[in-house]
């Protein structure tokens, strides 16, 4: 079963910041760094700038905005623990044949989500709606579910092939539980393929092999 702790922490903020910022970092469709800027339009400058720069300007800016915002970020945390608390992780963790355990879960002031599957944490946006705040905590730890198969057949894969074939397995995931998102807009041309893989294989563990075959061709 899966246990999450929401947290509030700027640093984890902080670091989203100088991740995507980066560079524009456009990805499936999505506009992440544009995110960032929506949040914080004063950040606009510091986009491909040094890490010191960035890292400087993130240092002046975040602490004033969580100072504002501070109470919409506490409401949130208890408004998303009682959300997630809905969703029956069981069932979850038996059609894709893995555990979780106890996982954290960032509020942030950024409309991103990152996840880092190896260290059992992901981010949510503070100004989700309860169905989205849902939909995201599921997504999320679909993902970390996915990643403690480590298949070498998708170790194998080129960055981007990974990454894309993690959204789109589980964009299905997703679809299966009533919870679809829609996924990333550029790869739903693939989506009818690797639904007909997941229909015909025995189980999980053997869809994933077989869509980690297809993905090479993507």
């Amino acid at each position: 079963m899966v246990s999450i702790r929401f947290i509030i922490d700027m640093d984890e903020d902080i670091r989203t910041a100088m991740y995507f910022t980066r560079s524009r970092m456009i990805a499936g469709g999505v506009n992440f760094t544009g995110n960032i800027i929506k949040e914080l339009p004063v950040l606009r400058s510091i986009i491909g700038k040094s890490a010191s720069a960035r890292k400087n300007a993130i240092k002046k800016a975040l602490p004033e905005h969580y100072r504002s915002i501070i109470d919409g970020l506490k409401s949130s945390k208890k408004r998303f623990e009682k959300v997630s608390s809905s969703f029956d992780s069981i069932k979850l963790e038996r059609y894709m044949q893995s555990e979780v355990g106890v996982c954290r879960a960032y509020v942030s002031v950024f409309d991103c989500n990152p996840v880092y599957p190896d260290k059992k944490k992901f981010q949510i946006y503070y100004k989700a709606s309860n169905e989205k705040a849902l939909k995201t905590v599921v997504h999320e730890i679909i993902h970390i579910l996915y990643n403690r198969h480590r298949l070498a057949s998708i170790n194998r894969l080129p960055k981007g092939k990974k990454w894309m074939l993690s959204e789109i397995v589980d964009e299905l995931v997703m679809e299966k539980f009533g919870l679809s998102q829609g996924g990333y807009p550029e790869h739903r041309k693939h989506f009818n393929a690797f639904k007909k893989l997941m229909k015909e294989s025995a189980d999980f563990k053997s869809f994933l092999n077989q869509a980690a075959e297809s993905a090479t061709g993507l």
